[in-house]
């Protein structure tokens, strides 16, 4: 399956199977259940892959209905390529999605709309409680090219654009299919819990567009075969593009082992680090990440005042600190000693922990100790 590509990359290039932060919040609430961490890994790498699998074949007789054989093959091949798919292993969610979709497609061939609204009403409720929670994004990191992971290729919405097209003049029943498609694909730009929807859509209207171009009278056919040539390698470039961001996305092994290390070292309590690092240190150290308002978070990591610094770590049963060289280099704080780095290095609240320069660690002493 090509979803387990980014597995591939990332166990050769020594990092950690699963990059983001999706999939270790998902292991952190699975061991709430009860379940291990390794079992917890496989129920998401399996269940991913076997959801792609399991919605490709559901989807396919939808498909077959209102598509051309050579659109279906190209559609699901686009589909497959697409980076929003390629990624789903750190998107686990997404894999949900995909599979609601298609199991609600799969009940409307089967003429069974009752049970196919409530469906895709669950898949909406779903996707909106996501939406929230994700927030928005820079349309610039929407596409591969501009170093997006979870992106569009540019060859693949060329494509979609020409496929566009082709159902816009087509007939006027398409001109709706052809709007809610636009509208759905300019708003991912902007929700990255979209993409994985608009990648779907950008990939069945793209494979209508190339299906076209190759059936297109052309004067030199040569024209023809260069052009559906530079389609290709644009198209495979951007999912080559696509994995190779995947290899290299955090959490890296050195992040990874340096926050293991930490696991017997660290004083039992609550972690204070960066909050886009909390499901990775909790993962890797056994400890549970305090959760700061982000009015708190700024003064905590800005401020030189002692007395209300502490008040606020005392508050939240903060045990320790993990800092990386990323938060000391703009992630965080610009200077050396500004902030909370200042209070680290001249208070005795502060005590630096043994620990690689991956994970720098220092233990808080609280005002009651």
């Amino acid at each position: 399956m090509a979803v387990a590509l980014p597995l591939l990359f990332r166990w050769l290039a020594g990092q950690p199977l699963l990059g983001g932060t999706q999939a270790y919040e998902l292991i952190a609430l699975l061991a709430r259940a009860g379940i291990p961490s390794p079992l917890a890994f496989g129920i998401i790498i399996a269940g991913s892959i076997a959801a792609i699998a399991c919605s490709v074949a559901l989807t396919e007789p939808f498909l077959r209905r209102h598509l051309k054989p050579s659109e279906i093959h190209l559609t699901l091949g686009l589909a497959v390529a697409s980076p929003a798919i390629l990624a789903t292993l750190f998107f686990p969610l997404h894999a949900l999605f995909i599979l609601l979709l298609a199991c609600a497609a799969g009940l409307f061939v089967k003429k069974k709309y009752v049970t196919g609204l409530a469906l895709f009403g669950l898949l909406l409720l779903l996707v909106g409680v996501t939406v929230v929670s994700d927030g928005t994004r820079s349309p610039a990191s929407a596409l591969v090219e501009l170093g997006g992971l979870d992106a569009y290729g540019l060859f693949m919405l060329i494509a979609a654009c020409i496929g566009a097209w082709t159902l816009w003049e087509n007939k006027a029943r398409n001109y709706f299919i052809t709007l809610a498609i636009v509208a759905l694909v300019t708003l991912s730009l902007f929700f990255p819990t979209l993409m994985v929807f608009g990648s779907l859509a950008v990939a069945l209207v793209a494979g209508i567009g190339l299906a076209r171009l190759r059936k297109q009278r052309w004067t030199f056919s040569l024209v023809r075969t260069l052009t559906m040539l530079l389609f290709l390698c644009g198209i495979l470039f951007a999912a080559v593009s696509s994995l190779s961001h995947m290899m290299h996305a955090p959490p890296d092994a050195g992040l990874a082992s340096g926050l293991a290390e930490l696991r017997f070292s660290l004083p039992q309590g609550a972690v204070l680090t960066y909050p886009g690092y909390a499901p990775w240190v909790q993962h890797w150290t056994g400890q549970p990440v305090v959760t700061l308002s982000d009015a708190d978070l700024d003064f905590v990591w800005y401020s030189r005042n002692l007395d209300n610094t502490t008040r606020v770590l005392d508050s939240q049963q903060v045990a320790s600190i993990i800092i990386t060289p990323e938060m000391r280099s703009g992630l965080v704080w610009s200077e050396e000693e500004q902030g909370l780095l200042f209070l680290l290095s001249h208070s005795i609240k502060f005590k630096r922990i043994p620990s690689p320069s991956t994970a720098e660690a220092w233990a808080y002493v609280p005002a009651s100790s």
